[in-house]
């Protein structure tokens, strides 16, 4: 144990991804002479990390006569694009275009903290709170599951095989019953989603008190295309909204559709749902239609 927990180490060490602790805000280099404007909000998946900055989203939407704004932070969730919009309410303008890249963690934030913002009238507040790593803690007065969890989050090879074993399973089909994967299948969009609908119904009133439209694209995990089931909660969420200033491009669907007709590698590894440099060619594509079919 002693020797793989070293081994484990030496191999996160030598394969880490430093680019992923790149949580800064940059500008996008596409920029025109428009007063028009299309602001990009999401997570990781979103802003790029861990391809190069040319292969990225804000530098692949070119919808002429826009400029793009790059508002993309890794780890944001819906209570911090809430804050980002919050943040431009006085700069969003008629025509302006929002696009919210979506990812499913998308609604790991405690319970009620979202009707908080959006129920608050200090607009530029700081956050008492805020995790970049998307995760979920629960109090557990069992002993063993305390010792257990301990382990886990100190032991670099039980995170290690967990994370792999839970990995290699779920793109076999298999998921197992726990953590938030498991959440995010299961329970998540039905704890969350009066938040959610509050959060949507406040941004569409904002779009039509200023004439601006929001767009939000839905990814799938890249590394479990091939695996929709995963994702029947989420969609079925976001794929039954029904607001005039809010559009919805289903990503998942659209990967699904081009991964059953050419089996292309879309991820950044097979243990990395993150998009790589052709997703994000793919994803701009798609918006960049979405948005042509719009002006039509």
């Amino acid at each position: 144990m002693i020797i793989g927990e070293l081994l484990a180490r030496l191999h996160l060490n030598f394969n880490e991804v430093k680019t992923f602790k790149d949580v800064q805000v940059e500008s996008s280099t596409f920029t025109t002479n428009s007063s028009k404007k299309i602001y990009l909000l999401g997570d990781s998946f979103s802003k790029g990390l861990g391809i190069a900055k040319e292969q990225r989203l804000a530098n692949k939407i070119n919808k002429k006569g826009y400029t793009l704004i790059n508002k993309t932070v890794s780890g944001d969730n819906w209570t911090d694009y809430i804050n980002h919009l919050n943040q431009l309410e006085n700069t969003l303008k008629n025509d302006d275009l929002v696009i919210i890249g979506i990812n499913w963690n998308d609604i790991i934030f405690k319970n009620g903290e979202l009707n908080k913002k959006l129920n608050s009238n200090k607009k530029n507040r700081k956050t008492t709170e805020k995790t970049t790593e998307k995760t979920t803690e629960k109090k557990d007065k069992n002993h063993l599951r305390k010792i257990l969890n301990f382990v886990y989050r100190n032991s670099k090879l039980a995170n290690f095989l967990s994370s792999n074993i839970q990995n290699l399973l779920k793109r076999r089909g298999m998921a197992l019953p726990i953590g938030n994967f498991h959440y995010f299948r299961t329970n998540g969009y039905k704890e969350k989603k009066r938040e959610l609908n509050n959060t949507l119904t406040y941004l569409d009133e904002k779009n039509k008190n200023i004439g601006s439209t929001t767009i939000l694209y839905l990814y799938p995990e890249f590394n479990l295309l091939g695996n929709p089931k995963y994702f029947e909660e989420y969609l079925n969420y976001y794929n039954t909204l029904n607001f005039s200033t809010i559009k919805v491009i289903n990503g998942v669907d659209n990967f699904e559709k081009i991964h059953m007709r050419n089996k292309n590698r879309y991820y950044l590894s097979s243990h990395d749902g993150h998009p790589n440099g052709a997703a994000h060619h793919e994803v701009a594509n798609q918006i960049n239609d979405f948005i042509n079919n719009m002006a039509d």
